[in-house]
């Protein structure tokens, strides 16, 4: 179960059923992999979160059946331009003597800010760029104009941090109207408590979070039915 048991009793409080059960049109979805770049990835880099690591061969399972689906396969990089001045407030949480190589490892054509090695990136698959948490606000990025001219309105989030840029997207995705799933173990945060909170209170009103095993079952379902 990716839910505490302490969320399922609040979902059950407030709703009969522990998943909205979101329906898996195929020609509606597309799955988002998020901010897995090896500032976030590699062992000892600036923003390294280890638990990102393990989350790889779940994230390319997923992206591979939905490649076998045409559903689009969208990676998300954070980056940032002008010198920083496009994230001074977010700088602000980190110590000053980090801002430059943060800066400097989030520009684009720095090895810091691309994608994993490990992460299977295929010719057809899009990369985005954005500039803030959330791809979706305005400002950040394309996400949100490239899915409503592909008539996309269901995403599956992947990815890191799970509480903060991954949270951040599902959060206004919902507010816009698009319906979320989130894979609980094709997420990471810095630990698993971060993790844990941020999957509980994403399940609670956000999004429908699932196994990465539960959603596989469910596209190969989709898969067999379509040939």
């Amino acid at each position: 179960m990716v839910l505490s048991i302490k969320a399922l009793q609040r979902i059950k409080a407030r709703r009969k059923n522990l998943y909205v059960n979101i329906p898996l049109v195929t020609d509606k979805l597309a799955l988002l992999v998020i901010d897995m770049q090896n500032v976030f990835c590699a062992q000892g880099a600036l923003l390294e979160t280890s638990e990102a690591r393990e989350i790889v061969p779940n994230i390319n399972l997923i992206a591979e059946i939905c490649r076998s689906l045409s559903i689009p396969v969208i990676f998300i990089r954070h980056v940032t331009m002008a010198k920083g001045g496009d994230i001074k407030n977010q700088l602000l949480f980190f110590d000053q003597e980090k801002h430059a190589d943060i800066i400097e490892q989030l520009t684009p054509g720095h090895w810091g800010c691309a994608i994993w090695d490990d992460l299977e990136v295929k010719e057809k698959d899009l990369i985005l760029e954005k500039c803030r948490f959330s791809a979706f606000l305005p400002g950040s990025s394309q996400l949100e104009r490239l899915l409503r001219s592909l008539e996309k309105d269901t995403i599956i989030v992947t990815g890191t941090r799970t509480n903060i840029c991954c949270e951040s997207t599902v959060r206004d995705a919902m507010m816009l109207d698009f319906k979320v799933i989130v894979v609980g173990d094709a997420t990471a945060a810095l630990d698993k408590i971060d993790h844990q909170n941020s999957l509980d209170m994403m399940g609670e009103i956000f999004a429908d979070v699932v196994s990465a095993g539960y959603l596989v079952e469910e596209l190969i379902l989709r898969r067999r039915e379509k040939n």
